[in-house]
This record gives C-alpha cells, sequence and structure tokens, in this order.
C-alpha cells in the first residue's frame, strides 16, 4: 500500500497598487519576527488508519502506508481494537497494524480453479498455517440422497487464510465459488459415503459454509484460539452440523441430519484429506 501524501497549495492573489513597501522594509530595519513552525509529527497513529479507512481506501493500500510510515504509534489495548472494529477497520488492516511485518491474510484469488482430470481427487487445501493434518486417506464415493432424488457430489480442494478479530486469530478453510453446484430443497437430506475407513467418525462432518462475495469462496471456520490454531483440520464447534452415521453395509455409511436446514450453503467435510463436498439448500 502507497503511502500517502497530502499537499496543501497556497494560492496568493497581487492586485497593482494594493501593496506598498517601505524603503525601511526593504532595507531590512523593523521586518516583522516570524516564529518557526511547529515540526509535524510523522507517527502514524490509530486516527490516520481510520481516517483512511472512512476515505474509502482499500485494505491493500492501508497495509502499505502502515509498513511504509516512518514511525508508528498505535494504542492496541483491547479497548482500543474494539474501537477499531467499530470504526470500520479489516482484520486484515488490524493484523498488520499488531505486527507490521507479517504478512497479511491472503484473499483467495477470484479465477477458478482449472478442472481436475477425470477420477483425480483435487489437491488439499493450501497455505496451512500451521494447521496440519494425517497422511491422505482413499478419497470417498459422495452422494446427497434428497426428495429431489440423489445426486453424486464431488471433492473440493481449497486454500487456508487467517484474520484478526480483536485478539484472536481466525483461520479458515477457503473453496473456490459462491455456490455449490449440488441444490436440493429438501431441508432434511440424507448423506451417503462409500469408503473404506474405520475412522469415518472423527473423519466426516457435516458443516455450514458461509460465502465471501469479495473473495468469491465458502468458507468454514476452523477450530482457533487467541493467536493460536488448532493442529489439526477441525472446524469450529458451531460450524458443525449434528448428524448420526449409520454402516449400512462394510464401506457404506448414511448420515443423518439431526434437525431441518435452513437455506443456504453446506458441505460434507473430510478433515482427514481436508475436501469439502459442497450441497446447498435453497428453501
Amino acid at each position: 500500500m502507497r503511502g500517502l501524501l497530502l499537499l496543501g497549495v497556497l494560492t496568493v492573489s497581487l492586485i497593482p497598487g494594493s501593496l506598498s513597501v517601505s524603503a525601511e522594509q526593504a532595507s531590512g530595519r523593523g521586518r516583522a519576527t516570524q516564529a518557526p513552525a511547529a515540526a509535524a509529527s510523522t507517527a502514524m497513529t490509530n486516527a490516520d488508519v481510520v481516517k483512511l479507512v472512512k476515505a474509502g481506501i482499500g485494505d491493500d493500500v492501508v497495509i502499505s502506508a502502515i509498513r511504509g510510515a516512518k514511525e508508528r504509534k498505535f494504542a492496541l489495548g483491547a479497548d482500543a481494537l474494539v474501537q477499531l472494529k467499530t470504526d470500520g477497520v479489516s482484520d486484515r488492516i488490524i493484523g498488520v497494524m499488531l505486527d507490521p511485518t507479517a504478512a497479511p491474510a491472503a484473499a483467495a484469488a477470484a479465477s477458478p480453479a482449472p478442472a481436475p482430470a477425470p477420477n483425480t481427487p483435487p489437491p488439499p487445501p493450501t497455505g496451512s498455517i500451521g494447521v496440519t493434518t494425517a497422511a491422505p486417506s482413499a478419497v470417498a464415493e459422495v452422494s446427497l440422497v434428497a426428495s429431489t432424488g440423489t445426486h453424486p457430489v464431488s471433492p473440493e480442494g481449497g486454500d487456508i487464510s487467517q484474520s484478526y478479530a480483536v485478539i484472536k486469530m481466525v483461520v479458515w478453510a477457503n473453496f473456490r465459488g459462491l455456490k455449490s453446484d449440488v441444490r436440493t430443497t429438501d431441508k432434511r437430506p440424507s448423506i451417503l459415503v462409500k469408503v473404506n475407513d474405520t475412522r469415518f467418525d472423527s473423519r466426516f462432518m457435516v458443516v455450514k459454509t458461509e460465502p465471501d462475495e469479495d473473495d468469491n469462496v465458502r468458507s468454514v471456520r476452523i477450530k482457533s484460539g487467541v493467536y493460536t490454531v488448532s493442529t489439526a483440520f477441525a472446524p469450529d464447534s458451531d460450524w458443525i452440523i449434528a448428524t448420526k452415521a449409520t454402516q449400512e453395509s462394510p464401506g457404506v455409511w448414511r448420515m443423518t441430519l439431526s434437525k431441518d436446514l435452513g437455506r443456504g450453503e453446506y458441505g460434507l467435510l473430510d478433515a482427514q484429506n481436508r475436501y469439502l463436498y459442497g450441497f446447498a439448500v435453497d428453501r
């Protein structure tokens, strides 16, 4: 973000005959003494950041201005951070104010990912920011079973990003596109999963996703804490939809929901491979 310099231009109009200079003044006698102007402070403050944000300047430019400032005097106590959020300062900017040397949260690219080759699973989310997972397992075959029929659901790979919420680091798993391809009007579909894995209960879970129009992604919040992140690829408990898994036959499981789903974007999250099998309820 480039630094911003506001230049004030003083224009003086001289009207012939309106200004006379005496000989005494011209020779320097009787010259008025002018006090030197006080040096302006160059330190960047919370107020400067809020001013830039309220002027509609983008996050990247504000972040560059913060990093380019010769001196920074930010108030970063809990009350000050809350006030910054109230004033509309984004988590990305606050994160850089807290640590100007840290890289800001990476925004997911808006361009769609190239389609994988047939029968080739997508890559797992990248940029893990300390979120780890065990070795990949066999890719599951997943179908959404609803009153509208049975719909195969393909796995989606994504990426990981971070943001700051006051004094808490928030980690997100992001999957491209605002809407899932598989959609239903059934409020309580079931999910059929075909996979030979004894860790089924800990590996698969139904989650809600949050569309982010700015980055053209659907995001799942990953469990995190005060400037710490989970060492496992596990979603925040508030984002998990309660289900009951029943093994119908060897390698075939059916997941039934504990309640009706509201309108929105959801998905079956494979925490082992870090894939999302996305689907949506339209009403």
